[in-house]
C-alpha cells in the first residue's frame, strides 16, 4: 500500500527527525553553492552532477564522495533556500548520471557504496513526499530509487555491520512510494526486516556491548534503534510486519542502553576508545557512582566509581568483531577526576591511505604493553 497523501505532512516530520551529519551551505551565485562536507572538505554545488572528484588528489576521496552523493545536501537547498528548480534541474541530471557507464564507474571506485545507497534512498523518499507544485521531477526520483534497488537487493550487498543496517533500513521506505506487484513488495519488506533484525542482533555480544570496538558506535545504534522503532510505528497501519520488527528492535535497544550507562565515564559522557573523539564534553547517559562491567565476548572491562573523586579504568583484550577494530589490544584508559591520564590516540578519520590515519590506529597510537618486535609501522608506512 502506498502511502496516503494526506499524511506526507507527517512523514516528513517524522524525517525530520533523521539522524544527519552537519552540513554548511550557502548560496554564491545563479545555481551555485558554496559547502563544507560533513568531513570538513571544501566543495561547491551546482544543478549538475560534478564527476571532477579524482581518486588519488581529493582529500579523503571516499568520505568526500559519500556525502556529495548521498544528496543530503539536496534536502538543505530544498529547504532552507526554497530553490526548487535547482533541485529539480539536479534531479534531472542525477537520474542520466546514475544510468550511465560513467556513473557505474565512479561508484565502483567506494568503499561504502551500501551506506552511499541507504543515504541515497533515504533523502530521495523524502523528496517524493513533498508537495507537487514544488517538487516535480518525482517520475525521475523513482527512476533513480528503482536503480539504487536493483543494486541493493543484490545477494550479500546488505552487509553485516551498520552500513548493511542502514541500507536494510532505508529500503523499507522504498514501497510506501513505488508502486509494485504484492510479490515484489512483500520479497522487499521481507528481505529488508529479516537482514536488519539480523545485522542489529549480531552487532552486539551476549553482555549488550557493540561489537564495533567503541562506545560511539554503541551510541549511534541506539539513537539509530530509537528513530527506526519511531518510523516502524509509523509504517504499521501498511503492513503489520513492521510491527513484528518494532517489538524485537525494543528489546534489542533496552538491554544495549543499559550497557552504555555501565561503561561511560563517571561524569555520563563517552571514553575515547576507538574510532570514538579524544575531545568529547557531552553528556550522553544519566552519570552513575558506581559500576563494574565486563565482556568476555569482547574482551573488554570497565569499572568506575566515585570516592571523593571520579575514577574510570578500562582494559580490552579482545574483539568479537574486527569492525573498526585498532592494533589496541591490551590497551588501557584510565581517567581522573575530569581528566584522561592513560589514554589511546582515538579517532583520526576512515582514510587508510592515510599514514598519519594508519599510525593513530596502529600499537603506536594506543597505550599498553606493545613490542617493537611485533610492531613494525615504521619500516612500512613512514611519515
Amino acid at each position: 500500500m502506498l502511502l496516503e497523501k494526506n499524511i506526507f505532512s507527517d512523514y516528513i516530520s517524522l524525517r525530520n527527525k533523521d539522524i544527519t551529519p552537519s552540513w554548511e551551505i550557502k548560496p554564491i551565485g545563479l545555481n551555485h553553492y558554496e559547502a563544507i562536507t560533513p568531513n570538513k572538505f571544501l566543495i561547491e554545488l551546482l544543478n549538475q552532477v560534478n564527476t571532477t572528484f579524482d581518486i588519488n588528489k581529493t582529500p579523503q576521496y571516499q568520505s568526500t564522495m559519500l556525502w556529495y552523493h548521498s544528496l543530503a545536501w539536496l534536502r538543505i537547498i530544498y529547504n532552507k533556500y526554497q530553490d526548487y528548480g535547482f533541485v529539480n534541474n539536479f534531479i534531472d541530471d542525477y537520474c542520466s548520471f546514475v544510468h550511465s557507464e560513467l556513473g557505474d564507474y565512479i561508484f565502483s571506485t567506494l568503499t561504502s557504496r551500501d551506506h552511499l545507497v541507504a543515504e541515497q534512498i533515504r533523502n530521495l523518499t523524502y523528496l517524493l513526499a513533498q508537495e507537487d507544485t514544488s517538487f516535480s521531477n518525482k517520475n525521475n526520483t523513482k527512476r533513480i530509487l528503482l536503480k539504487l534497488i536493483d543494486w541493493a537487493t543484490i545477494p550479500s550487498n546488505i552487509l553485516n555491520n551498520n552500513h548493511g543496517m542502514m541500507l536494510a533500513s532505508s529500503l523499507l521506505h522504498v514501497p510506501l512510494f513505488i508502486e509494485m506487484s504484492e510479490k515484489t513488495r512483500n520479497h522487499l519488506i521481507d528481505l529488508s526486516s529479516n537482514r536488519l533484525v539480523e545485522i542489529i542482533e549480531s552487532a552486539f555480544d551476549s553482555y549488550g556491548l557493540c561489537n564495533e570496538n567503541t562506545p560511539v558506535y554503541q551510541h549511534f545504534y541506539i539513537r539509530f534503534l530509537k528513530n527506526q522503532i519511531e518510523e516502524l510505528n509509523f509504517f504499521k497501519k501498511y503492513d503489520t510486519h513492521y510491527s513484528k520488527i518494532a517489538i524485537k528492535l525494543s528489546e534489542i535497544l533496552s538491554l544495549a542502553e543499559h550497557t552504555l550507562e555501565l561503561i561511560a565515564l563517571p561524569t555520563g559522557e563517552l571514553p575515547p576508545f576507538g574510532d570514538g573523539n579524544n575531545v568529547n564534553s557531552q553528556k550522553i547517559v544519566n552519570p552513575l557512582d558506581f559500576a563494574e562491567f565486563y565482556s568476555l565476548d569482547s574482551g573488554f572491562y570497565a569499572y568506575k566509581h566515585k570516592k571523593l573523586r571520579s575514577r574510570y579504568f578500562s582494559m580490552k583484550c579482545g574483539y568479537a568483531s574486527a569492525t573498526h577494530k585498532h592494533s589496541d589490544d591490551t590497551s588501557i584508559f584510565y581517567w581522573y577526576d575530569g581528566y584522561p591520564i592513560i589514554t589511546d590516540a582515538g579517532f583520526l578519520n576512515y582514510d587508510w591511505k592515510d599514514p598519519e590515519n594508519v599510525l593513530v590506529k596502529s600499537q603506536r597510537g594506543h597505550s599498553g604493553a606493545f613490542y617493537y618486535k611485533y610492531d613494525d609501522f615504521l619500516s612500512h608506512h613512514p611519515i
